[in-house]
């Protein structure tokens, strides 16, 4: 009676320890159940990349076998993908008029992921499906990145002395121009890291603090960089574009 799908499942421990003070574990070593019903389909998703990130083109390959003894009627082969993807190439849904025992029916597409696509854990099905027996299906779970933008540097002094306080600011941007609030910043100069700090809900990170002294002379740069985030589902970014030129009192 249990419907055909993925089930997760997971021990939760209680116990009494030597020293009579009750445990809790709660919801250890999640794994998933696949439930499905009695067919000869056998569903195989043998090709697709686990992070992905919006704007690029990724394939998407699998097959189904007939495990059975007879041929199988009106047999098709489903991709299943969330709705602002874009079917580049091949069909999301493949047809055998008779799958005949241990042959194999193939399904393999290209997609885009567009700038409007979801961020985040996103999920993909390969189904058999047939009008005479019960289906059988495979999903994966995939989890979507943002190229990300460091699109503005600013220093409040370009020409600071040695040992002097500075500001440095940042903005962090997704590939569709929002801030990444939240996300954090780290700031160098003259490739030695002064700081970190948090974006505000625009994504511009402020840092404050003082010239390296052992910092040479003249011309170096700013270098603001983002990490990445499985948090925010971005990808690493970093601009160097801006310069200071550090000087020295002479006393």
């Amino acid at each position: 009676s249990t419907f055909p799908s993925d089930y997760v499942i997971n021990v939760t421990v209680r116990y009494i320890d030597p020293s009579s003070e009750f445990t809790l574990w709660a919801e250890k070593q999640n794994k998933v159940l696949q439930v499905r019903g009695p067919t000869p389909f056998r569903v195989n998703i043998t090709d697709f990349s686990v992070n992905l990130t919006r704007g690029s083109v990724y394939n998407l390959s699998g097959w189904a076998n007939n495990t059975g003894v007879t041929p199988v009627i009106n047999v098709s082969l489903i991709w299943t993908i969330p709705s602002s993807w874009i079917n580049l190439s091949g069909n999301l849904t493949e047809y055998n008029s008779s799958l005949s025992p241990g042959v194999l029916i193939y399904n393999n597409i290209t997609v885009n992921l567009t700038q409007s696509s979801l961020l985040g854990q996103q999920e993909i099905e390969l189904k058999a499906n047939s009008s005479e027996v019960s289906d059988d299906f495979q999903r994966e779970s995939v989890f979507v990145y943002s190229n990300s933008f460091v699109s503005y540097v600013s220093s409040n002094n370009s020409n600071p002395l040695r040992n002097e306080s500075v500001t440095f600011e940042g903005l962090v941007e997704y590939d569709n121009g929002t801030g990444i609030g939240g996300a954090t910043l780290n700031f160098y100069l003259g490739g030695q890291l002064l700081g970190s700090n948090a974006t505000n809900s625009s994504g511009t990170g402020v840092f404050s603090g003082r010239v390296p002294y052992n910092l040479p002379l003249g011309t170096n740069l700013i270098n603001i960089t983002h990490e990445g985030s499985s948090t925010f589902w971005s990808n690493p970014s970093f601009n160097d574009s801006v310069s200071v030129s550090v000087i020295d009192k002479i006393t």
